[in-house]
């Protein structure tokens, strides 16, 4: 960069500027869809809180049973535990999309297209 004279340099930053410009509705569609992705998911655990209250329910009748159904009471409750181990992972992951990824992308496209708008005013 410090070869450039000041004729290119000015044609990089504003290339720069340009890639800026170009990416941030990438990012906002990005953005958009990972939001509309975490809302699903969010349905998505109502539905496996329901799925395991009622699996917890037969469960229980299977395990205070007498006979055959006693051990399906067990199998059951190894599936569940299973199953909540997944759906809490899931979350976390999620979750960690979410503020992680796609809230730290927002602020710096909003950040960014401020910066350059006051940049190419000047």
């Amino acid at each position: 960069m410090d070869s450039l004279n000041p004729a290119d340099l000015h044609t990089v930053i504003s290339k720069t500027y340009q890639n800026i410009f170009d990416i941030a509705p990438v990012l906002k569609e990005l953005s958009a869809a990972a939001r509309t992705y975490h809302k699903a998911l969010q349905n998505v655990s109502s539905a496996a809180m329901a799925f395991h209250t009622a699996l917890s329910k037969i469960s229980r009748m299977a395990m205070t049973s007498k006979g055959p159904a006693h051990l399906l009471g067990g199998t059951l409750q190894d599936i569940m535990d299973t199953h909540k181990d997944i759906e809490n992972r899931r979350q976390e992951i999620s979750k960690l999309m979410m503020n992680d990824l796609i809230v730290p992308v927002e602020s710096l496209v909003e950040s960014d297209n401020v910066y350059v708008k006051v940049c190419t005013r000047s």
